[in-house]
């Protein structure tokens, strides 16, 4: 490996990676690595190989470029072709963005909460994760009798009248069936998003975790939170029925939440009010928001961290 081919691959993977966006998503023409041979690369090692190689052998015989620096040259434009092409722009934007707008128009992934499996996506209660619904439903039914505060009583004051009287019923039977446990589940995820579950001296005995205490010290919290704080409440104080939200987070941009100017900008690009400045002090904001995205610092459950953070990050700031 000579200083030329090093010099000469980067110049080409430098290339590859400016020139392939604005050729497939701006100018529209056929993908310009769009399979495993790149004609980009393959091409151009032809053509100097077949062409170029010739030429450069009337200059000097030092001049022409030897088999191993080809090599080397493809090798580096090639380690260059996956993230601006099929695997960034082209896959994992949309496929990471998309989910947030699918789920608005199908039915059948807002029955089943599917963001609620997804790490760093909704925090509501899917049918899997609870645990033992016909204990559940009896416990809740025993704890309308208890004379002392109790996270099942707090959570059975919290259900409406008519999850009550549902939850009665079903106590009495020896197993629920498929549509009582969705609708148990469906009950469950309205108390969650009431702030008013929370109790500090119902939950007085709850060792909570730091993720759960973050949450309870907080002075203030966006609807989102709470439902979080209310999950990791009765998973931490109940156990034995309810399990926590996946561990994790950042595995969809905006911390899971459906924001149109969040998902326009990832897939469409800024629109022409909403460009990038490329003043000093507005690139510094830029950098301090990408970096901020990769410092360790604590978490939440559910949040999002790392690179997706810093995408969402930056493409959700309206104006820079």
């Amino acid at each position: 490996m000579t200083g030329r081919a090093i010099a000469l691959g980067l110049g080409l993977g430098l290339f590859i990676s400016l020139f392939t966006y604005f050729n497939n998503w701006i100018v529209g023409q056929t993908q310009l690595i769009s399979n495993f041979l790149p004609i980009a690369i393959f091409g151009l090692a032809a053509v100097s190989a077949l062409f170029v190689n010739p030429l450069l052998l009337y200059v000097g015989p030092r001049w022409p470029l030897r088999p191993r620096e080809l090599c080397s040259i493809v090798a580096i434009a090639l380690a260059a072709c996956g993230w601006p092409a099929s695997n960034f722009y082209r896959y994992l934007v949309p496929v990471t963005a998309m989910p947030l707008h699918w789920i608005k128009t199908a039915p059948g992934w807002q029955s089943q909460h599917v963001m609620s499996y997804v790490p760093g996506a909704a925090a509501e209660l899917a049918e899997g994760h609870l645990l033992e619904p016909e204990g559940l439903v009896r416990e809740l039914a025993r704890a309308q009798t208890e004379p002392l505060p109790t996270p099942a009583l707090r959570l059975w004051l919290t259900l409406g009248s008519d999850a009550r009287r549902a939850v009665v019923e079903a106590s009495s039977q020896p197993r629920l069936r498929g549509p009582q446990k969705r609708e148990l589940v469906r009950f469950v995820n309205l108390a969650l998003r009431r702030p008013e579950l929370f109790d500090p001296e119902a939950f007085a005995g709850l060792e909570a975790s730091p993720a759960l205490r973050r949450l309870l010290d907080a002075a203030s919290l966006p609807s989102d939170r709470v439902v979080l704080r209310n999950r990791l409440l009765l998973s931490e104080s109940l156990p034995r029925f309810f399990l926590p939200p996946p561990a994790g987070g950042g595995a969809l941009p905006n911390e899971g939440r459906s924001d149109p100017l969040v998902i326009d900008t990832l897939l469409s690009g800024r629109s022409s009010a909403n460009r990038l400045s490329s003043s000093p002090r507005s690139l510094a904001r830029t950098l301090r928001s990408v970096a901020s995205g990769w410092l360790s610092r604590p978490s939440w459950p559910g949040r999002a961290s790392g690179s997706k953070s810093t995408l969402a990050g930056i493409s959700s700031r309206q104006r820079w």
